[in-house]
């Protein structure tokens, strides 16, 4: 079940759905390379593509500032995922790439909770 069921009406979670499904391209690009000590060029290439993809996805992720509480919730709790201490997605440290959230977080928050 796609994160986009029901909430159609809030973009988030279809960048939320673009942004899994380039990680998840980029891990498994990664996977077949990741004991290879010299990958050949074409593995090589699709793994940089990959990783390129999710990258663009992750920004675009990243500009699109949630439109409903229910889209804020879901971008938080899948970011906070994403970037979370358990991750051990064979990258090493990305809590380092948490800050991209701020601003769509701050964005977010203003318009849905605006104080008078």
């Amino acid at each position: 079940m796609s994160i986009n069921s029901g909430h159609h009406h809030d973009p988030i979670f279809a960048a939320i759905d673009n942004h899994k499904a380039a990680n998840a391209a980029f891990l498994a690009a990664l996977n077949k390379t990741a004991w290879l000590s010299r990958p050949p060029s074409d593995l090589a290439a699709a793994t940089e593509a990959a990783s390129e993809a999710e990258v663009e996805a992750r920004h675009d992720m990243h500009e699109v500032v949630p439109q409903t509480i229910a889209g804020l919730a879901a971008y938080v709790a899948y970011w906070s995922a994403f970037v979370g201490p358990d991750l051990d997605d064979g990258l090493g440290e990305v809590s380092s790439i948490g800050w991209e959230a701020i601003s769509t977080i701050a964005q977010a928050s203003a318009a849905l909770f605006p104080t008078a």
